[in-house]
């Protein structure tokens, strides 16, 4: 099975996708934001997983792009 959860950092937010409850990417910083930044809240973590999640169950590459974010109201 695949999954995801989000996890509390230093200062903020990160997320994880496990495959078989394995770690397959762990991601403790906004992906594609300049710089080392968590993210600000659970739910924004929550957010970027689940979209990882739906891009690896279709097959796509887990990239995140900053317009992707833009869409989902995470901010720099």
């Amino acid at each position: 099975p695949i999954g995801s959860y989000a996890f509390k950092t230093g200062d903020g937010w990160g997320y994880a996708i496990t495959v078989d409850n394995k770690i397959f990417i762990k991601q403790s910083t906004i992906p594609c934001i300049a710089g080392d930044k968590s993210f600000a809240t659970e739910a924004d973590a929550s957010k970027v997983a689940d979209l990882v999640l739906n891009k690896l169950k279709t097959h796509q590459k887990p990239s995140i792009f900053k317009s992707e974010l833009e869409k989902l109201g995470i901010a720099e």
